[in-house]
């Protein structure tokens, strides 16, 4: 219980999504960030985009989920890259968090029920991948951003089985200050 039992109606699920970002969560989010569209000066239209990928999934030409998915995250990054330092870049971030909470809860978690559901035999958490050892270079997602970056493991708390990575970062460009070094970011995977 709880799953779907066809394709069909996890896309219908996401139309759903789709359908309350673009007609709840756009306007409501603009309005908190003081956000006003203009399609004519704003480098993404969000909205163009989302009703976009609604209208595809009206015309059923999604074959899955996932395609709906990588197709609104297009959007965000989109938004990302080209609206940097700008208010649009604000309320791309605010939606694309909370897309990715409605399509975890209404579509992810339903797909995959059965496999998140406990064994009893199973009391204590998996031991963790055996890549993550200290010094290892890992792949991490930057869910916000929907980016990938690359990192070293250098600590490993063990207790609450989490790692911290370290960024590696391109070196600095000459005269642009600053040196190596890296950024941490917590880590619960690697990949």
């Amino acid at each position: 219980g709880g799953g779907f039992s066809t394709v069909a109606e996890a896309m219908v699920a996401c139309f759903k999504i789709v359908d309350e970002v673009l007609a709840q969560n756009l306007p409501r989010t603009c309005y908190d960030t003081n956000f006003t569209s203009d399609p004519l000066k704003d480098p993404v239209d969000i909205a163009a985009h989302l009703r976009a990928v609604k209208t595809r999934l009206e015309q059923n030409m999604y074959r899955a989920p996932h395609d709906v998915h990588r197709d609104v995250v297009a959007v965000w990054r989109q938004a990302h890259e080209q609206a940097e330092g700008q208010p649009l870049y604000k309320v791309a971030l605010a939606l694309s968090t909370q897309f990715d909470e409605l399509f975890y809860k209404s579509v992810y978690l339903p797909m995959n029920a059965a496999s998140f559901r406990p064994s009893p035999a199973s009391a204590s958490p998996p031991p963790p991948p055996p890549a993550a050892e200290m010094g290892a270079r890992v792949r991490v997602y930057n869910a916000p951003e929907h980016t990938w970056w690359y990192g070293t493991v250098t600590e490993h708390d063990s207790k609450g089985g989490t790692f911290l990575v370290t960024e590696q970062l391109p070196p600095a460009k000459e005269g642009g200050g600053g040196g190596g070094g890296g950024q941490a970011a917590p880590a619960t995977s690697s990949e």
